[in-house]
């Protein structure tokens, strides 16, 4: 049985199917099943909803619904809905009260322990604030098994252990009792006992009563070790909370900002585990304030999954920082506090809150271990500890890559760093700040600008500028301009200080949209005025880009061309780059190839000389077939020497670029160990840097397995991207992760796995009105149908053959998204339609074939291979038929045709296949030389060294068989 969120689907299906069949019992037990899922994953919304409409059943008519189903249990679902309940404001006291009620009373009917009675009603009285009755109910608890009215208590427990020592860790420590806190944590770490949510929850529990306690080894071990086991899983965010706090208390700022950016959007995953997000938002809140206070205010705040947190902390405009982030993250914590005490009618979460906004570093614990782990690409804050880069797991470093010819290799400071001419400086300055390193970049140019030169000097101001403009700094750009300015004046450079001064920001990575005029003015004027070719140069490269953009290529063509004329040097290389990508859009393969050779003889930097290498490498593209098989290994070369240097620079963007390039060159001239070792990289240099496509990256990676013949690792993959998914996300998405995760099932030879998979991906398709894609899924799963002997396969590969030819009349011939073309699909679903249909013994298979031929050559592709095919399998459809005699004529033919296409192992399996049919009818001359044809066949197959070469069995099967017929005619 798949689990997460595949397991998921297939009960929500499960639902939905007995619901249509108006089967209760079924839908009873999928509900039962779909909220124990829910319980483990977090998911409160889905088990409310299932387990409430089991109560509901299971009160009606407890023979029919009863409690207990398989391994499953209600009473045990039962045990923490109250504590659900009570984890969020949204429901009041009542509904609580009366759970509770409903809860004793199922109990007592089934003889149960009621300690799990008594332990939620603990659990519910320590989150509305009744500290008596938590005593009291809590004393209950552990006191050993109770009884109703005398009546037998059930056998099974229905109170874990792990969670009563987990509530008595939480319900000390906030009650002050911090020793007695770290004594229940002592129990709990040498207990051995666990659940859904513990030993986890309960450890990050015991972090901060551990540390108040002295005990600060044991709470580094706790928070080490205990991090990993929930860093996977949003239904862990209460343990990440503890987590991010203890992080705060030991001074490990930029771990606790890490985790924050890492986490926050988990705020998205749960509505209804609001307990868990005050604590998330208390914790958040306290990091951030803890990097104001240390100066680093300002420090920009990426959390991951951003736009999902607008429900939560508001609409954002711009980028967050650590002050604007605490200010949303304390106002968001406030409301829930004030909802919370207002349904409990005290003030606990106020207290909670003020206390939260108290806490300050009581050590200074640098956490060492954790920089032996992932690197960190974060430039952002200057004020930062180089040495604190290295330490969160999980999260990737710029310095580190997937695969194992790059592992290991720390992001490269630039080739002449060593130098400290200014030149060399402007170049380090570039190369920093396009791999996004903007510190660094920061204090290039500031050891530089007292040194260089007017044009250099010039040149360190645009990179900061540019800096600027990319970040939306917008005033900062504008200061730095008039900076700028003044040198330019002062350096008797007047043209640039002229355009500057005309043009402003538009010169360096503002939106050109909407400034034609502007621009062409400013072209107009420069000619008036006799301005030098490099500022003239600077405005036709803006126009030129603004064109390009707009679609209008031949102007960008003219004009580039014009302004590039007489030009030399550095200052012409955005020129160049710009007219090779107005060729390369034109279609101009060898003009697109002359600017960039241009630009790579000029002394560029690194990561230009890096994206020149990989544009010239995709030129292939443009060509013809015979100029690009002249030209691919060239190509390959350029994208491999451009992956070399975007890993010197520890560029991700620039990585995933030059892999996926690399990628498909390496596919192209048949290098599969090649391509999947670039998509491989691709992949792991994602998921280290926390890239936000390593999901797209990993399905690639997967499908590239899949054909690859590689289904153990695609399958991990793939379940770790479905796991990923949203179970409200797009329907189209998860259908392909469930038809290819299918495909890698299959291929681990786990068929249920498979049948499951390809059910859900029809379902999905079906959803969006995709008929390609049900078509796709259909073929797949008929085809595993048919090897397994059912009958079923024959109605689902009619319905795929039926999608298929609606799709092909959507479609045209065209390939969805590159893929296979509609009419193939119809001519794969019909054709093994035909072979199911003889399997089962239906005659019409015959003139399903017929309409294979018929629709391969109304499409014009009944080549000789298809027509083969097709032959074999009209022959076994005859056979099947008891047509033997028939059989063996078109066996002969199709073994004949697979001769004539080149394919000695199709036509040796045809020889065998007629040899063993004339064998049974009693032909022995004529069935011992086509098995010495097979034979000879197989050995021409074997020497060829085909990859679709027969597997040796077959032929040692062949031979067995010749030899017991040979015996035979003696």
């Amino acid at each position: 049985m798949p689990t997460g969120q595949v397991e998921r689907a297939l009960l929500q299906s499960a639902v939905h199917l007995s619901d249509a069949l108006d089967d209760d019992v079924l839908g009873y037990e999928s509900r039962l099943r779909l909220s124990a899922w829910a319980a483990a994953s977090g998911d409160s919304t889905t088990r409310l909803r299932a387990f409430d409409r089991c109560l509901e059943l299971h009160l009606s008519d407890p023979l029919r619904f009863p409690a207990t189903v398989g391994d499953l249990d209600l009473l045990w679902d039962f045990a923490s809905i109250p504590r659900l309940l009570a984890s969020s404001p949204r429901y009041d006291r009542e509904t609580i009260s009366a759970c509770l009620d409903e809860m004793l009373e199922v109990f007592s009917f089934q003889g149960a322990d009621l300690r799990a009675l008594d332990f939620a009603r603990f659990e519910v009285a320590a989150a509305l604030g009744d500290g008596a009755l938590a005593a009291e109910s809590l004393a209950r608890a552990t006191t050993g098994f109770g009884s109703q009215n005398g009546r037998k208590v059930r056998a099974e427990p229905l109170l874990c252990d792990a969670c009563v020592l987990s509530a008595e860790i939480v319900w000390h420590a906030r009650s002050g009792r911090l020793d007695r806190a770290a004594a229940a944590a002592d129990r709990l770490r040498g207990s051995g006992v666990a659940c859904a949510d513990e030993p986890e929850l309960g450890l990050s529990r015991s972090l901060v009563p551990y540390l108040l306690t002295g005990r600060l080894d044991d709470a580094r071990d706790v928070h080490l070790s205990g991090y990993e086991r929930v860093r996977h899983g949003a239904h862990n965010l209460e343990a990440v909370a503890a987590h991010i706090e203890f992080a705060v208390r030991v001074g490990a700022l930029r771990r606790a900002r890490e985790l924050v950016e890492r986490h926050a959007c988990w705020l998205a995953a749960d509505p209804l585990a609001e307990s868990a997000h005050f604590a998330l938002l208390c914790a958040a809140g306290g990091a951030m304030d803890a990097l104001t206070r240390s100066g680093r205010g300002g420090s920009a705040i990426t959390p991951n999954d951003a736009p999902t947190l607008a429900p939560h902390l508001g609409a954002r405009i711009g980028g967050w920082t650590a002050t604007t982030f605490a200010k949303a993250c304390w106002t968001a914590a406030s409301g829930l506090a004030d909802a919370f005490d207002a349904r409990n009618g005290s003030d606990r979460f106020a207290r909670r809150l003020d206390e939260a906004r108290a806490i300050r570093p009581v050590t200074a614990w640098e956490p060492s271990p954790w920089r032996r782990e992932l690197g960190d690409r974060d430039d952002r804050d200057d004020r930062d500890d180089r040495n604190d880069r290295r330490h969160l797991p999980g999260r990737p470093a710029a310095a580190v890559f997937g695969a194992e010819a790059v592992a290991g290799i720390e992001r490269a400071a630039p080739a002449d760093q060593r130098l400290v001419e200014p030149r060399a400086l402007l170049a380090s300055a570039r190369e920093y700040a396009a791999v996004g390193d903007r510190r660094a970049a920061e204090a290039a140019i500031d050891d530089a600008l007292p040194r260089a030169d007017p044009l250099t000097r010039a040149e360190l101001f645009a990179v900061r500028i540019r800096m600027h403009v990319e970040r939306g700094e917008i005033r900062s750009a504008e200061q730095q301009l008039a900076q700028r300015v003044d040198c330019l004046i002062v350096d008797d450079l007047d043209d640039d200080a002229e355009l500057d001064l005309q043009l402003g920001l538009l010169l360096f990575g503002a939106p050109l949209a909407g400034q034609e005029d502007v621009l062409g003015k400013a072209v107009e004027r420069a000619g008036e005025l006799g301005l030098d070719q490099g500022p003239r140069l600077r405005i036709a490269v803006a126009l030129a880009t603004l064109f390009l953009q707009e679609g209008r290529l031949l102007e960008a063509e003219s004009l580039l061309s014009s302004a590039l004329a007489g030009v030399v040097g550095v200052r012409r290389s955005p020129g160049l780059f710009v007219l090779a990508d107005v060729n390369f859009a034109l279609g101009r393969a060898q003009e697109a190839l002359a600017a960039i050779d241009v630009l790579l003889g000029d002394p560029i930097d690194r990561a230009l000389r890096a994206s020149a290498l990989l544009r010239r490498s995709t030129v292939i593209f443009l060509l013809d077939p015979h100029e690009a098989a002249a030209a691919i290994e060239h190509a390959i070369d350029d994208a491999d020497r451009a992956l070399q240097l975007y890993v010197e620079l520890g560029h991700c963007e620039g990585v995933l670029d030059a892999c996926g390039v690399l990628g498909h060159l390496l596919s192209r001239v048949g290098s599969v160990e090649g391509a999947l070792e670039a998509l491989r990289t691709a992949h792991q240099t994602a998921e280290r840097f926390g890239h936000p496509d390593v999901d797209a990256m990993a399905f690639r990676l997967a499908c590239a397995l899949v054909r690859a013949d590689r289904g153990g690792e695609a399958r991990r993959l793939l379940e770790d991207v479905v796991e990923a998914m949203s179970a409200e996300g797009d329907p189209s998405l998860r259908a392909e992760a469930f038809y290819w995760l299918g495909h890698a099932s299959r291929a681990t030879d786990d068929d249920p796995a498979a049948y499951c998979l390809w059910s859900l991906a029809l379902e999905e398709f079906g959803r969006v009105a995709d008929e390609h894609g049900s078509a796709r899924a259909g073929i797949a799963f008929g085809r595993l149908l048919l090897d397994n002997d059912d009958p079923a396969s024959v109605p689902v590969l009619q319905e795929a053959a039926r999608r298929a030819r609606t799709s092909r009349g959507e479609e045209g011939e065209r390939a969805p998204g590159g893929g296979v073309p509609a009419s193939t699909l119809l001519i794969d679903a019909l054709h093994l339609l035909a072979r199911a249909q003889a399997a089962f013994g239906d005659p019409v298979a015959l003139r399903t074939l017929d309409d294979v031929v018929s629709e391969a050559i109304a499409l014009n592709c009944f080549e000789p291979l298809l027509n083969a095919s097709v032959a074999e399998s009209r022959a076994r459809a005859l056979d099947d038929l008891d047509r033997e005699g028939e059989a063996i004529v078109v066996a002969r033919e199709a073994a004949s045709l697979f001769d004539a296409s080149g394919e000695p192992g199709a036509a040796a399996r045809l020889c065998v296949f007629s040899a063993r049919l004339l064998a049974r009818t009693g032909d022995i001359d004529e069935a011992d030389a086509l098995y010495r044809a097979g034979l000879i066949r197989y050995d021409a197959a074997a020497k060829g060294g085909r990859s679709d070469a027969p597997p040796p069995f077959e032929r040692a099967i062949a031979a067995q068989e010749h030899e017991a017929l040979s015996a035979r005619r003696l």
